[in-house]
């Protein structure tokens, strides 16, 4: 970056071309391009990445194939896999309500009414299946189409319901004895 005179801080692209003649400089010209708002861009960009990597629910991108484009970090751990190995894997391998049929029609949902709200079972890795809820988006990219989806995790809400359910059973059969 460099300071204008008004103290403010720019950042700029220099472009420098010596012209030799006899081994001697004959001719220096220089080039300064402003480029703040491009690096501002750029920096917003990576900060975004680093949110959507960084963020506590998983995050994936979906192909109309149902191959997975995208996958944050969340995603990895929660399913168990590498991000390499998630990004060879379709929708039914880790959805097995989605089988390829039902992803298609799915899909055709998804792009109709733009948006889907769904708890479902997800499959880890190591065959585990355990509830999630999914928030998915309809996208279109650069002549792309994509399902954006958040996936939360619900084990631990699904364990704090079943005890709070015992918990009135027990209550309820106190009150009738």
């Amino acid at each position: 970056p460099v300071r204008t005179k008004s103290g403010e801080e720019r950042w700029v692209e220099q472009t420098t071309k010596i012209t030799l003649e006899s081994g001697e400089v004959t001719h220096l010209t220089a080039t300064v391009r402003d480029i703040t708002a491009r690096h501002r861009a750029e920096q917003n960009l990576l900060l975004t990445q680093f949110s959507l990597d960084a963020a506590q629910d998983a995050a994936l991108w979906i192909k109309h194939d149902g191959h997975i484009n995208y996958a944050n970090r969340a995603a990895s751990t929660s399913l168990g896999y590498d991000t390499h190995k998630l990004l060879s894997l379709t929708i039914s391998d880790i959805y097995p309500e989605f089988t390829p049929d039902a992803w298609k029609a799915l899909w055709a949902e998804i792009k109709g009414k733009g948006e889907f709200f769904k708890e479902l079972t997800s499959r880890k890795h190591n065959g585990t299946q355990f509830k999630v809820e999914m928030a998915a988006n309809f996208m279109s990219y650069d002549d792309q189409e994509f399902v954006f989806a958040f996936v939360r995790d619900l084990t631990s809400r699904k364990l704090m319901e079943s005890e709070l359910q015992q918990e009135r059973d027990f209550a309820h059969q106190i009150m009738e004895n």
